[in-house]
């Protein structure tokens, strides 16, 4: 790739020299003045003046419209995405060595059959574009390479390499290409160029290959590593930790001051300085998305969110993180977030199977956090013998959501981060900052990595799927969309499954991957008169139509079940507990359906000269805090 033809970075760093925008013209960072802040020269005017992190964007050169995207994970094969990760982890370590020799790069290519010239053109790449796609053979062309040689010749290969080179220990790459030619010269197919051979034979997984010649235990050892009390963190941001915790508080409707349910709190910890790196509250079951949530809100700035809460001191927490370490359930290993992580350049750890100590970070915090919210209305305490058969915690339930999301937000930034903690000897935020910026004893690390898209960033950890262009559109979670750009695809009909991602709190619009521009486009639904709907009010729906036994695929059935379930909840939300809870989730899923404003208070937008006046606040309606009978624990 040349000059223009190079893809915008997806990551970058603010340290000194750094080139930034600065509305068409280059700054250059001069130093840190602080977490959330540095000191930028203007390299026309030559004015320098401290500018705000959140505000700043890498300088992509004069012909910045025609830098390239950086292609989704999602559209490369299984193998592909091997041969990228292998080639990841030997440069991370070759990137991680203090004094890096020849003889390191030289071993490294050996082990990755490249010569030493690509690998250093490799790791270049790497480290100014920083995301696996660039690792990805041939992952910026339009139109992957086909295999060329015969189907006869082709089974050969595939025969030869699974019974002399998969179950064979000590097996090399020239045994299979002799024994290969040999079984081709035979059957009269001609002969295939050696590195033909060598690319099936790279294409195979690892793991794999040591699971038929070791065993399943041999080869989870080899290739599974885990981070546990014997391998601390040595600076921040090296390893989170990220779990889910149902909250011993209930919250209450927002209309009539019922209590509901039990939030769940999806927490993320930083190993070294303790500080909480982001947090997710929802009260729906922990999924892919919570995670995502809680990474995206762990990276990005927080000035917004501490505006939006009102809170008293800075969260100058941000960046990318290099690892995280959680459990083995189902939402940690879901392909969305694998490919998220990968693309991000962020290890992904599991926790050892029956080994809980390794998440002691996360499950301290856990009770830190729990231990505080004895003070917040409607606590349930922790256990059934602590609060006794009489005590009801729904009864005394005053916090809506919002509500109990600023007071944690509170409680993390205001105090958790200020007080000294016993493990470390100092505050989590000072910590924090000292590695960072430096100390009279030690020197700084720099800022950390930053994402140059912001935008992009939740989207790649969001679920994935793939589909077919058809004339009527594209169809996923039995609903139908359509735009433009999806009907100039349906005219080319090559049968080719394109990415697509969604949100579930709001499946009235997907994001469809054009390969071809490398970026996302929103496709709304077909019918665009339909109101928003969450993927759970759609399953709801479905289950609901086959209970009666009708057409499960006929969307207006669907919008019609979606339509009936809500007028039931709320004629039943005075005394149902689960009613009030579908409508207190609908009221949470409807906060996705548009992106957030600056403002606390969205508007309607105005002119500038004339703009719109503040509408004076209703009363809140008053709250009638009483027990019910029936409500459901949290499942």
């Amino acid at each position: 790739m040349t000059g223009d033809d190079l893809p915008a970075p997806l990551t970058f760093r603010l340290e000194p020299g750094t080139e930034v925008d600065l509305g068409g013209r280059i700054g250059v960072v001069v130093s840190v003045v602080s977490l959330d802040s540095v000191l930028v020269e203007d390299t026309v005017t030559g004015e320098r003046r401290v500018r705000p992190t959140a505000v700043l964007a890498p300088w992509r050169g004069a012909a910045a419209a025609q830098r390239r995207a950086i292609p989704d994970l999602a559209e490369f094969t299984e193998p592909q995405l091997e041969v990228g990760r292998r080639r990841q982890d030997e440069i991370d370590a070759l990137l991680a060595l203090r004094r890096r020799s020849k003889q390191d790069v030289r071993a490294a290519a050996d082990r990755l059959d490249l010569s030493v010239s690509t690998l250093y053109g490799l790791m270049h790449r790497y480290e100014s574009e920083g995301s696996l796609t660039c690792l990805i053979p041939h992952a910026y062309r339009k139109r992957r390479r086909c295999k060329r040689i015969a189907p006869a010749a082709e089974q050969v290969i595939t025969a030869v390499i699974e019974e002399v080179y998969v179950p064979t220990p000590g097996a090399r790459p020239v045994d299979v290409i002799v024994e290969a030619q040999r079984r081709l010269r035979r059957a009269n197919l001609g002969a295939v160029a050696p590195n033909t051979i060598r690319e099936r034979i790279r294409e195979l997984d690892p793991k794999e290959v040591d699971r038929a010649r070791y065993g399943g235990m041999a080869a989870e050892r080899r290739h599974h590593q885990t981070y546990g009390t014997h391998d601390p963190a040595r600076w921040p941001l090296q390893r989170i930790q990220i779990d889910h915790t149902v909250a011993d508080f209930f919250v209450v409707s927002p209309e009539d001051g019922d209590a509901v349910t039990r939030p769940v709190l999806t927490l993320a910890i930083d190993e070294y300085s303790r500080v909480v790196k982001g947090f997710y509250l929802s009260i729906h079951r922990p999924s892919t998305l919570s995670v995502a949530m809680a990474l995206t809100h762990g990276i990005l700035d927080k000035t917004e969110f501490c505006r939006r809460h009102k809170l008293e001191s800075p969260y100058p927490v941000w960046g990318i993180d290099e690892a995280i370490l959680t459990d083995n359930a189902t939402e940690f290993d879901s392909r969305g977030l694998q490919l998220g992580c990968r693309q991000w350049r962020i290890r992904g750890e599991f926790r050892p199977l029956g080994q809980p100590y390794f998440g002691g970070r996360i499950e301290r915090l856990v009770g830190t956090m729990m231990a505080d919210v004895r003070l917040i209305p409607g606590y349930t305490f922790s256990s059934v013998a602590e609060r006794g058969k009489d005590y009801d915690g729904r009864a005394g339930a005053a916090l809506t959501l919002e509500e109990a999301e600023e007071r944690i937000a509170v409680r993390i930034v205001d105090r958790y981060h200020r007080d000294k903690h016993s493990a470390i000897g100092t505050t989590p935020l000072k910590a924090y900052e000292h590695s960072f910026l430096g100390s009279d004893r030690l020197p700084g690390r720099g800022l950390p990595r930053m994402p140059a898209d912001p935008g992009r960033l939740l989207k790649d950890f969001l679920p994935v799927e793939y589909r077919t262009v058809q004339s009527y559109g594209i169809r996923l979670n039995r609903l139908t969309y359509q735009s433009d750009l999806l009907r100039l695809f349906a005219s080319r009909r090559d049968g080719r499954k394109y990415v697509v991602r969604y949100d579930p709190r709001n499946v009235s619009v997907v994001y469809f991957y054009n390969p071809e521009t490398q970026e996302y486009y929103d496709v709304p639904q077909r019918d665009r008169h339909r109101p928003p709907v969450a993927l759970w009010e759609v399953e709801q729906a479905v289950a609901e139509l086959k209970r009666l036994g009708q057409d499960a695929d006929d969307e207006n059935a669907i919008y019609r079940a979606i339509e009936r379930c809500r007028h039931i909840d709320a004629e039943a939300a005075r005394k149902s507990a689960a009613a009030r809870r579908r409508q207190e989730r609908r009221r949470e899923d409807a906060k996705a359906h548009t992106p957030e404003r600056p403002t606390v208070t969205p508007s309607a937008p105005a002119t500038p000269d004339a703009p719109s006046k503040p509408a004076e606040p209703a009363a809140p309606p008053a709250r009638r805090v009483r027990p019910v009978a029936d409500l459901e624990g949290w499942s």
